[in-house]
């Protein structure tokens, strides 16, 4: 009867977790970007014998390629990509809940419920993963699958936690970012270190393999990823100026969200040093794999130069879940009164309920992709693309592509002179302007139309315009 009452409250968290996520993200859905068309021209490209090429002619080789595998299907089976989109988010979504609760059923824990919805409301409140079908969305399940499997003791743990580092170094990057966090959980725990160094080395041959394949065939390791230039011990305190500022001038909604995982961050790290010798080995792993490797990864993002305070918060959002479920963890030690620890997560349940409804829902509303998403599956321009060939021009090339699947490359911006942008379309100088007129983009190559000398349009409806391109003014 127990486990019977257990699954079923198992099954209403997953359920209202899910409703919740549903009815954030709304008709559109999770919003593309020129990411999302990054990974799946990739994957169509592919099917088509093109190799993993992009939308825009170049070569997958800033991101690495779990994405885009993960992609392959859509196309393989021709499932249209608005519902695979969606279908990607709702595995990851779930994947994610499924490895909240195998880590918290991992250290026993007073209310494995309420523990579940602290964790749910804390990790997914601002909803910087779920709201945009990129990486991190893939990324932030396996993150916590790799702990999960590197703190649980077992015949086959290591082989699992050497398979989910492998898949998180191929969604992103950033996965190293990780592993100099990983030496904190080593000082602390006996034999640690075996696992955790042994779960690293078939991660580090698969991706220099993809990194000889990236300089073999592109000449770069990592696309546009110059780590010369990349990192500064200076950019952290660049970064963090630049941050403050930025929140104290009306830009609270997207720096917020540092703020606090902040805190909780400081305070986690208080509460860890605090109890640490009462602490028992399996809560102190946790603890300090989790702090080791959110610090860690926090540190080496601020210390890159030219660091986007818009991104940064989606470049944080993996490290939500893993601090709450810290948190928790360690608040379970605090000597206070079961009442007064209910209250206390019930309160903080709520207020973060709150941000999720109303602040969130704003700020999913500003971003102003809504446009974006819904023309990239129109069944109107989808009908008129029929027009374009391959040589296309466009602010934005990415919806270009989703719906003619032409290659299509970005408009000159305006400080670039016309040399350079002869270089960049090639040789063929009378490519066509696909304009759409959104102001999300408008900002940076508002310009770009004034170079046409003259325009002819082939058609006009929902912002799309043809146009095109006998010579250029410089």
């Amino acid at each position: 009867m127990e486990i019977k009452r257990q699954n079923t409250s198992i099954f209403a968290l997953f359920l209202f977790a899910n409703t919740i996520l549903v009815s954030f993200l709304g008709l559109n859905g999770p919003l593309v970007q020129v990411d999302t068309a990054n990974y799946y021209s990739a994957a169509y490209n592919f099917l088509k014998g093109n190799g993993i090429m992009l939308f825009d002619g170049e070569y997958l080789q800033n991101a690495p390629p779990l994405f885009s595998i993960l992609a392959l299907p859509c196309y393989f089976f021709e499932i249209p990509e608005n519902i695979y989109v969606w279908l990607i988010q709702f595995l990851a979504f779930n994947a994610t809940l499924f490895f909240c609760l195998k880590l918290l059923s991992l250290f026993n824990v007073s209310n494995l419920k309420l523990a579940s919805f602290f964790v749910l409301t804390f990790g997914f409140s601002w909803l910087h993963i779920w709201t945009f079908a990129l990486t991190e969305a893939v990324f932030l399940p396996i993150y916590l699958a790799w702990m999960y499997f590197l703190l649980k003791s077992g015949k086959h743990t290591l082989i699992y936690s050497a398979l989910f580092f492998t898949l998180l170094c191929l969604t992103r990057y950033m996965a190293w970012m990780l592993l100099p966090g990983i030496l904190f959980p080593i000082l602390i725990i006996n034999n640690f270190w075996r696992k955790a160094v042994l779960s690293i080395i078939p991660a580090a041959i698969i991706s220099a393999v993809w990194l000889w394949f990236n300089y073999h065939f592109n000449q770069k390791l990592l696309g546009d990823h110059n780590l010369t230039n990349k990192f500064s011990i200076g950019a952290v305190c660049d970064n963090l100026i630049n941050w403050f500022n930025a929140l104290a001038n009306d830009a609270f909604y997207l720096n917020v969200a540092f703020l606090i995982y902040l805190v909780l961050l400081i305070a986690s790290a208080i509460l860890f040093f605090w109890f640490e010798p009462k602490l028992d080995k399996n809560i102190k792993a946790a603890a300090g794999l989790i702090l080791g490797t959110g610090v860690s990864l926090l540190f080496l993002l601020l210390a890159q130069t030219g660091l986007s305070l818009i991104q940064f918060p989606r470049y944080i959002s993996v490290l939500w879940t893993p601090i709450a479920i810290c948190g928790y963890l360690l608040l379970e030690k605090v000597k206070l009164s079961i009442g007064f620890k209910r209250t206390l997560l019930l309160t903080t349940i709520g207020l973060h309920l709150i941000a999720f409804i109303f602040l969130g829902r704003k700020g999913y509303d500003k971003l102003e992709y809504n446009t974006m998403s819904h023309l990239a599956f129109s069944n109107y321009l989808q009908e008129n693309s029929c027009m374009l060939g391959d040589n296309n021009l466009s602010n934005y090339p990415d919806l270009v592509w989703w719906v003619s699947k032409k290659q299509c490359k970005y408009t000159p911006f305006l400080n670039e002179d016309r040399n350079a942008f002869l270089t960049r379309i090639g040789s063929n100088r009378n490519p066509k302007i696909i304009w759409f007129d959104n102001q999300t983009r408008a900002k940076v190559m508002k310009a770009d139309l004034e170079w046409v000398l003259k325009a002819k349009p082939c058609f006009n409806g929902q912002g799309f315009r043809i146009i095109t391109l006998d010579s250029l003014f410089y």
